[in-house]
């Protein structure tokens, strides 16, 4: 009885969330943005590499904003906004770390992750297709 009564306020959450559906690409801008905060964790990498893992943290950090500021726009509320943003933390480590099939390409994210570096960082980047 007790799970069921936990499980009520979860359902009304994720079934309000639903209710309202995020605009693809606001969805695909957010979910890269997650994966690249999750794979970028600035404490585990070397130091030396650092600035530059600060370079792509930072442009994940404003894809994740443009996100955000779609959704508000969209008419989102903020805690249905950061209710989202816990579902797709989950999803996308499931899929991203946990051995799921993630559901954009890595190249997909890095093109869209180029719209997002600053000039001279793109200068030493490969093109992606």
């Amino acid at each position: 009885m007790k799970r069921l009564l936990f499980a009520v306020p979860l359902w009304l959450s994720v079934s309000s969330a639903l209710a309202q559906e995020v605009p693809p690409e606001t969805y695909r801008d957010m979910w890269c943005a997650t994966a690249y905060q999750q794979t970028t964790p600035i404490e585990l990498i070397p130091p030396e590499d650092q600035p530059r893992a600060k370079v792509f943290l930072d442009a994940a950090n404003a894809m994740m904003d443009r996100g955000v500021g779609a959704m508000s726009a969209a008419g989102f509320a903020a805690a249905a906004i950061d209710n989202f943003k816990q579902q797709l933390l989950v999803r996308v480590a499931m899929q991203v770390q946990q051995g799921g099939t993630p559901e954009f390409e890595p190249a997909e994210c890095d093109a869209l992750m180029r719209e997002f570096l600053p000039p001279e960082f793109l200068a030493d980047q490969p093109a992606t297709q």
